[in-house]
């Protein structure tokens, strides 16, 4: 039988032009009504201690590679060890198929690509031993990836000063996650309609914010402002990763892309 599909996609990594909704609550969120497979649920989710997973996409060998990232801190490490407490439930849609569902112990999925030019939509329902759902997600698999974006990856000492993914200082005011447009972009993704002009950032600890995104892409510390970098320095651990996500929106408020950001505190930036 074919299954009903209801779903808020509050987590899709990149998409063609889509409006989006996505939880406005980090980790331990207050119950809200669930949404499932078969459609909406009659009973109440209980959503504490389910943290919230964003999708992304990397080709692989010809294929897709789904991986299923947690954005919340902090996110349990063994609720995404194989045999862990979670369980992923995949569907895959082909064009002029039915969904076929999967289900993992570990948060990634390899999907064959047929055709070049056909679409793949990918879709993710995790459930934990207690029996809480999250909410079902998807992303497309055959909208391209826009921009390419510098500075994704950025270290915080134990003196609250910004560093590049090499270990060179970056001055917190005038640091920016650079968008520019990934080599050999059909012209067609350069027309308004693709261009970001704002961007909602996802956040492991705080509710979603809107900041700029013009002039070749959003200021560090509009994405991370001195009260998140004041936590991070102050309360974290050697080693401690906080992710977060962007999600870049044209003058329509529709997403283009989702970009992850990680910031990793680190005592010793030199070790």
């Amino acid at each position: 039988m074919e299954r009903s599909l209801h779903f808020m996609a509050f987590a899709m990594t990149i998409m063609t032009l889509a409006t989006v909704t996505y939880p406005q609550e980090s980790y331990a969120m207050k119950q809200k009504p669930a949404m499932s497979r078969e459609g909406p649920a009659h009973s109440r989710m209980a959503m504490a201690g389910m943290p919230r997973f964003v999708l992304t996409v990397s080709p692989k060998s010809g294929d897709y590679e789904i991986n299923a990232e947690c954005i919340d801190t902090p996110c349990d490490d063994r609720l995404q060890e194989p045999n862990g407490d979670l369980t992923y439930h995949w569907g895959i849609k082909y064009p002029n198929e039915e969904i076929r569902w999967i289900e993992t112990n570990v948060p990634k999925l390899t999907v064959q690509s047929q055709s070049r030019d056909e679409k793949i939509v990918v879709f993710l329902e995790i459930t934990d031993a207690n029996g809480n759902k999250s909410e079902l997600q998807h992303i497309e698999i055959h909208s391209p990836d826009v921009y390419l974006a510098e500075n994704q990856n950025l270290y915080i000492d134990a003196n609250g000063q910004l560093y590049k993914a090499n270990k060179q200082r970056y001055s917190y005011s005038y640091a920016r996650l650079h968008l520019t447009y990934r080599e050999g972009l059909p012209e067609k993704y350069k027309g308004r309609e693709w261009m970001p002009t704002t961007a909602t950032i996802l956040k492991p600890f705080s509710s979603s914010s809107q900041v700029e995104a013009r002039d070749g892409g959003p200021l560090i510390k509009d994405i991370l402002p001195t009260s998140e970098l004041d936590h991070i320095k102050n309360n974290s651990e050697d080693g401690q990763v906080y992710r977060y996500v962007l999600i870049l929106l044209n003058y329509k408020s529709k997403a283009i892309q989702f970009i992850p950001i990680t910031f990793t505190y680190k005592t010793n930036i030199q070790q």
